[in-house]
């Protein structure tokens, strides 16, 4: 079939968790309006980010919580992230940058970007159902929503589902808190269906190599003249629950640890990521059918512009659009930039929310 869907936030925040009674995972512009809802906003540290806020940016709590706020969680990330870039920043500003990405990822958890134990999404699962060998996921997302749908489908597995992101050596992953490790098993089945997440996971975490590499190691380290890292995804999709990924946020999978995230920021970088972003390009060049959710390619997506120009230009297929997008405006520039990059690739249909999209083109799985 070779369909390919292209999952942005509006994905996630039209997710409908069964069994989850927090609030859906919120998206760019009401962040911390939804975090705030959350009881996000209670701790001491979240506190003190928002009074460095105000004081370094003039930004108060009210105003981040409004229905129109003046900044984004975005353009807020990429105030911190010019002031890096031109040295302005010292203790409370490293601090308070810290509680930044911090917070970022304890909302997404909170507002129900990790299903537990019987808990899923309908929407996700019924799109997971449709799914054939042929088609691909590409998602911008932290949370795990569909990596939970596509789980429990049983075609689809952490550890072969994530390429190419892979481990280097079994012995090397770290267990779970609960004890729950991988087997071998996992590495003889691969996964039937492709799942790109091209701004990394909640579940995922690196650190250096913890040992001294063996001489024939270090030679080959020499040759290839890279850094060994180890990618672990210490936290397992089938095992993961709130708790646990909470206790991994607050530091209790130990350093050096460090999670493999794209922050929503203007400045991203993309390096460790390149692979993932490379096979995404190969599934646009031979898609048929392109499902955008939710994804308004904002001036500050460069890099995903890039992608999907890059990837429709190679396509010699006539790729029928669908998208799915509240905001006309938004619809009618993917229109023109999808038209532009070829002229036989075209909108063929248009749906307001998620919901409406999954109950009229997935209709193996009733909702």
């Amino acid at each position: 079939m070779n369909r390919v869907l292209w999952l942005g936030a509006g994905a996630s925040a039209g997710s409908k968790v069964s069994g989850c009674q927090r609030r859906r995972p919120p998206t760019i512009k009401h962040f911390f309006r939804e975090a705030q809802l959350a009881g996000i906003h209670q701790p001491d540290d979240t506190k003190r980010l928002l009074n460095f806020i105000q004081e370094r940016y003039g930004i108060s709590e009210s105003a981040l919580t409004s229905e129109n706020p003046p900044v984004t969680i975005e353009t807020l990330l990429s105030f911190f992230d010019i002031e890096e870039r031109l040295q302005q920043y010292d203790f409370a500003f490293d601090l308070s940058h810290g509680q930044l990405l911090k917070y970022i990822r304890e909302v997404v958890i909170e507002c129900g970007g990790v299903p537990g134990p019987g808990e899923s999404c309908a929407l996700h699962a019924a799109i997971a159902s449709t799914l054939d060998p042929t088609d691909a996921v590409i998602s911008f997302n932290w949370d795990l929503i569909m990596d939970k749908a596509l789980a429990d489908s049983g075609r689809w597995n952490e550890w072969a589902g994530y390429a190419p992101m892979t481990f280097n050596r079994i012995d090397d992953v770290e267990r779970c808190r609960d004890g729950v490790g991988p087997t071998r098993d996992h590495f003889r089945h691969p996964s039937e269906l492709t799942y790109l997440k091209l701004h990394g996971s909640l579940n995922w975490w690196w650190r250096p190599t913890r040992r001294t590499p063996e001489p024939e190691e270090l030679n080959r380290i020499e040759q290839q003249e890279t850094h060994p890292q180890r990618y672990v995804c210490s936290l397992f999709t089938s095992h993961v629950n709130r708790g646990n990924l909470t206790s991994a946020v607050h530091g209790s999978v130990g350093r050096p640890y460090k999670q493999l995230l794209i922050p929503p920021t203007m400045h991203k970088n993309y390096e460790t990521f390149q692979p993932l972003w490379v096979r995404a390009e190969e599934v646009l060049a031979r898609a048929k059918e392109l499902v955008i959710v939710g994804f308004s390619f904002a001036p500050a997506d460069t890099q995903a512009q890039w992608l999907l120009h890059r990837g429709l230009a190679q396509n010699p297929n006539a790729v029928s659009v669908i998208l799915v997008d509240p905001n006309k405006r938004t619809s009618q520039r993917i229109g023109e930039m999808t038209c532009a990059i070829n002229s036989r690739h075209q909108i063929v249909r248009q749906y307001d929310n998620f919901g409406e999209y999954v109950t009229k083109e997935c209709v193996q799985l009733p909702l």
